[in-house]
């Protein structure tokens, strides 16, 4: 087999860029020790906990069925603060293959880069619901609050296996 000069040359190049990505996607996501995996995972299971009774809260203020004041503010708040934390919820090794009982599915570790897009999203969505909170404007909440339900929809849809009733 003949191989050009250049190529013969970027051949090692290329190996050592391949490398160097797998040890930098595997680091971005902090590979979390199989020992420690299944208290990562309750971590991560208590802060979509926190995400859930603060959306409950959210959505009563949405409908119109509980004032938009500062319990409101709160629930917003906390769930942007959720979201910044957000990835920082999801080391690699906790997914459901790794960790009895939890809903990650390993997807989202293979498309780390479109997971952590969402994530994103829904840090902005939030963020945006915490301005309208603030400023009182219930038509504006109620839209960005939809906002933050459909960013949430977003990821689990792809991403969470549904819990079995």
């Amino acid at each position: 087999m003949i191989v050009s000069r250049t190529l013969r040359w970027a051949i090692p190049f290329m190996a050592a860029a391949a490398i160097l990505t797998s040890a930098s996607f595997a680091s971005a996501q902090g590979m979390v020790d199989a020992a420690k995996a299944p208290a990562a995972a309750k971590d991560r299971e208590e802060l979509m906990k926190s995400n859930s009774d603060q959306g409950k809260i959210l959505a009563a203020v949405a409908k119109g069925e509980a004032p938009l004041d500062a319990k409101a503010v709160a629930a917003a708040e906390k769930v942007n603060s959720n979201a910044k934390a957000l990835l920082s919820k999801f080391p690699a090794g906790t997914s459901e293959d790794d960790v009895k009982g939890t809903y990650a599915k390993a997807i989202i570790w293979t498309e780390w880069s479109k997971f952590s897009e969402l994530a994103d999203g829904f840090t902005k969505a939030s963020a945006e619901l915490v301005v309208a909170a603030k400023a009182g404007d219930q038509k504006a909440f109620a839209e960005k609050q939809a906002s933050v339900a459909q960013a949430c929809g977003a990821c689990h849809k792809p991403y969470r296996t549904p819990e079995k009733k």
